[in-house]
């Protein structure tokens, strides 16, 4: 019996770690470092945007301070996706996934390289502003009118849109040509446009990932549910040996090891495993976010009131 309970005690100890590994460091940290760095992006513009009807943001030091804020929020992203990538190719090695898993997973990413133009721009940019200069080459206001029916305009319902527009310069990043993956600047010179639109580029590149990142997780769902499964069988072996004399379960299974007097604790924490795999199935609707709008307008509602006789165009 001691036999197994050694055997049992090694299949907890490492699959755990293994389990952790592959939930934790990459499902818990990275994604959603990007995600959140993303959404503050986005939260900020949504802010200023909002300060820009309430306060003066014509000054220059006004306008400096966005600017370097803008700045900063891409450099958050950009600096988290190198975190991901970097670990994500850590994380392979440390599981027990086939070789032709690996092989798959990282297809994926490549496949995702090749295929958009946005990622291969971003994933240079990122390397750009991290050895040359800060990309954000300005910030324009949006600041229109729109009609429900243009016919009407300008005496019809309408409403007012403000928006910020952080852009990139072609010329700019092209004058860096050397410095740049030379085919990226190749797809670069046949845009015709000079402004490089930031929210758009940002969002695909995110979405973009997102996708490579799901394609991980399913590759490697059968390794975790095998080793989640491997888990709950020896902690319940254990918790079955560590049963007081009137037959309580334990509250908590510890393992203790002591080596040259240093005792080494190990507590199996089998929730915190249950904890990790759900995890997994977190940030899904990173897949989506091109998709999103996110707004404050007043929306048409049969059930709400909205007053009588104004000339506001609430959109249904």
């Amino acid at each position: 019996k001691s036999g197994e309970w050694f055997f049992r005690f090694v299949i907890l100890n490492r699959l755990s770690h293994k389990s952790i590994h592959l939930n934790y460091w990459s499902e818990i940290l990275r994604p959603p470092l990007i995600a959140e760095g993303l959404i503050d992006f986005e939260r900020y513009l949504l802010n200023s945007s909002l300060d820009s009807l309430a306060y003066d943001m014509k000054n220059r030091d006004a306008w400096d301070q966005r600017h370097n804020t803008i700045n900063l929020k891409i450099l958050t992203i950009l600096t988290a996706c190198r975190a991901y990538h970097d670990q994500r190719k850590h994380l392979l090695n440390e599981t027990t996934l086939s070789n032709e898993t690996k092989q798959a997973v990282e297809i994926e990413f490549r496949n995702a390289f090749d295929s958009s133009f946005e990622y291969r721009l971003m994933e240079t940019l990122r390397n750009y502003a991290q050895h040359r200069k800060l990309p954000l080459a300005g910030v324009t206001e949006s600041n229109k009118n729109e009609w429900a029916d243009e016919s009407t305009a300008p005496n019809g319902p309408s409403r007012l849109r403000f928006t910020l527009n952080p852009y990139f310069s072609r010329k700019a990043l092209l004058k860096e040509r050397k410095a740049m993956r030379s085919a990226t600047m190749d797809d670069l010179e046949k845009i015709e446009q000079e402004q490089l639109d930031v929210k758009y580029l940002l969002r695909k590149y995110v979405s973009d990932l997102s996708n490579c990142h799901f394609s991980f997780r399913e590759l490697s769902q059968n390794v975790v549910a095998e080793s989640h499964k491997q888990l709950l069988h020896a902690s319940a072996f254990l918790a079955e040996a560590k049963k007081s004399n009137d037959g309580t379960p334990p509250r908590h299974i510890t393992l203790s090891h002591r080596y040259n007097q240093v005792t080494d604790n190990t507590y199996a924490d089998i929730e915190l495993s249950e904890r990790l795999t759900n995890s997994r199935k977190s940030w899904g609707n990173l897949k989506y976010f091109m998709r999103m709008y996110y707004s404050s307008q007043l929306v048409a509602d049969k059930n709400r009131h909205f007053g009588e006789g104004h000339t506001i165009w609430i959109p249904s």
